[in-house]
């Protein structure tokens, strides 16, 4: 058995999962600091807009998940 023999169609699924881990990671950490950073006074727009951008991560997330599924499955 030689390393060309190795069937690389894991690569594309693998790579797109470390991609989304690390955008997940980033806006994690991104909303770590600015939670930091947030007025005691929160009003209702900044809590429509962290509602929004935690449906985004969380429909960015579903895609990746559904995509790497469906590249197992072809």
């Amino acid at each position: 058995m030689r390393l060309t023999d190795i069937s690389l169609d894991w690569l594309l699924p693998g790579a797109v999962l470390l991609v989304g881990v690390m955008a997940a990671v980033t806006v994690v950490a991104r909303g770590k600091r600015a939670a930091g950073k947030a007025a005691p006074d929160d009003n209702w727009e900044r809590s429509e807009d962290r509602r929004r951008r935690k449906e985004a991560l969380y429909a960015t997330a579903s895609y990746v998940l559904l995509f790497c599924c469906a590249a197992v499955a072809a």
